[in-house]
Order: C-alpha cells, then sequence, then structure tokens
C-alpha cells in the first residue's frame, strides 16, 4: 500500500478503478442493493441499505443518515486482494478511510485493519494504535450524510437552543457559521465508538485552517459542549419530521430500549 500512496504504481491504481467500477456496474445492473433491501422488509426488519452494518440509537437519525437508499457507489470499498488484484494486500488512498460527498450523495467506507500496516499509518498521519473500525467510519459518514441532507449546517447559527445553552462563543451566531465545517467534524466524530473523542476533536481541528492559537481553545470548547450540540442536532431532525413520522418513529425508539 505504500507504493500506491507515494504514487509509484499507477497500473495498480488503473486497475484497482477498473475492477471497482465493474463491481458496481455489476451490483447496479442487477439491482442487488434495493432488492436486498426490500427482502429486509418483508422479513420485518424495515427497510435497510444493505451496504452498511450499523445502526443509531435514535430512529430519527436512521431515518435521514440511512434513508433514502444512498446513491449507487455507496458502501464497502474493498481492498485490492478482495477486487481479486495480485500482490500485497492494500487500500487505495489509505488516507482517506470515508468519504460523504454531499452532491452525489454517497457514503464510502474502507475497513482499516485490512491493508493498512504501521508504516502506511504513519505516512499517512494517522496514529496506528488509534485506527478506526470499520463501524466507527460509517457511523462517521453516515452522520455526514444526516447533517447534508436536513441542512443542519445552514440552521447551526440561527439555533436558539445553542444560544442559551452551549458556553463556548463557537457554536452562537456567525462564529458558528464561520465554524461550521470544524463543527461538522466534530458532530460526525461524536457518534462513533473509538474512544478519547477530546483528541479526535483536536485532531480535526489542526487539520483545518486556523489560527494556530486558536485551536486548542476551539477543540476544547467543542469538546465541552458536544453533549449540547448532539442535542440540538437531533432536535432540529425531529423538527423536519411530520407528527405521524415522529410518533412511529418514538415508537421504534421504545421498542429498541426495551428489546422488542
Amino acid at each position: 500500500m505504500t507504493d500506491i500512496y507515494k504514487g509509484e504504481s499507477e497500473k495498480i491504481i488503473e486497475e484497482y478503478n477498473q475492477r471497482l467500477a465493474e463491481l458496481d456496474d455489476f451490483i447496479s445492473d442487477n439491482r442487488l442493493v434495493s432488492k436486498e433491501a426490500q427482502m429486509s422488509s418483508l422479513s420485518g426488519e424495515g427497510y435497510k441499505d444493505p451496504r452498511f452494518t450499523v445502526g443509531f440509537d435514535n430512529p430519527v437519525i436512521d431515518k435521514f443518515a440511512l434513508h433514502p437508499l444512498a446513491a449507487e457507489g455507496s458502501g464497502y470499498l474493498p481492498t485490492t486482494k478482495e477486487l481479486g488484484m495480485s500482490g500485497i494486500e492494500s487500500l487505495v488512498n489509505p488516507q482517506i478511510l470515508g468519504q460523504y460527498d454531499p452532491n452525489k450523495d454517497t457514503a464510502v467506507f474502507k475497513d482499516t485493519f485490512k491493508g493498512m500496516t504501521e508504516k502506511d499509518a504513519e505516512i499517512v498521519d494517522i496514529p496506528f494504535e488509534n485506527l478506526e473500525t470499520k463501524e466507527s467510519v460509517q457511523k462517521h459518514e453516515l452522520i455526514h450524510r444526516a447533517i447534508g441532507k436536513s441542512g443542519y449546517l445552514d440552521y447551526l447559527g440561527t439555533s436558539e437552543f445553542l444560544k442559551e445553552n452551549s458556553t463556548t462563543k463557537y457554536l452562537k451566531g456567525k462564529t458558528a457559521q464561520v465554524l461550521k465545517q470544524v463543527i461538522n467534524e466534530a458532530l460526525a466524530e461524536s457518534y462513533e465508538d473509538t474512544g478519547d473523542l477530546e483528541s479526535r476533536i483536536k485532531f480535526r481541528v489542526d487539520n483545518f485552517n486556523i489560527k494556530e492559537d486558536m485551536k486548542q481553545e476551539i477543540a476544547k470548547e467543542l469538546f465541552e459542549n458536544i453533549d449540547v450540540l448532539r442535542e440540538d442536532f437531533e432536535t432540529y431532525l425531529e423538527s423536519l419530521m411530520n407528527p405521524d413520522e415522529l410518533k412511529a418513529t418514538r415508537m421504534d425508539e421504545i421498542m429498541m430500549e426495551n428489546g422488542i
């Protein structure tokens, strides 16, 4: 994988992209995603996107993160070996473990424990001991999808709840709008199952073009207010649902809590 990352194996990248495109075409031509989702619905499990293996404790988030089905090309990005390629098992573009494209409405994720070596992690500046699981990567990108499809970032700076309940200026008014992409990342990080949220938020903040002397303060205050931010986000999602949808969703939540 190191050679791929350094750009020394363009033929491998070209072959990988070609095989991935062929796989996507096969899935699309045979309508495999919609068929599996329909079978899931008929079995009583609900209309689920088979390309993702995670869900959220709040059915309201599931509605925006997983419905309707994400566009073609979404889901798991296999390793070179899984696509039948010869040579060492590798990830292509290992610096990108997952991605949501709001223009295409595609969400993709990789399994970092396949094809990622300690040396590779060092090259792409990812602490090897803190590699995220494929489940955490999925949750991160699906939260981005829920944020994007709901328009939450446009609402963020107008939130009265944040103005009244957050203890940081970075979640209020025009300042929040300026930092909305930073907040977007912090919010997505908060729904992952990976530990040490404070460090992960700081890692995200460090990647933005922000004055160095402000980064630590912004990361610290976003972490301290993350529960307030999550409550605002989830309440906003609820506000977009009609009463019947919300009632059904709350029934689902009650059933989840009682293991029904």
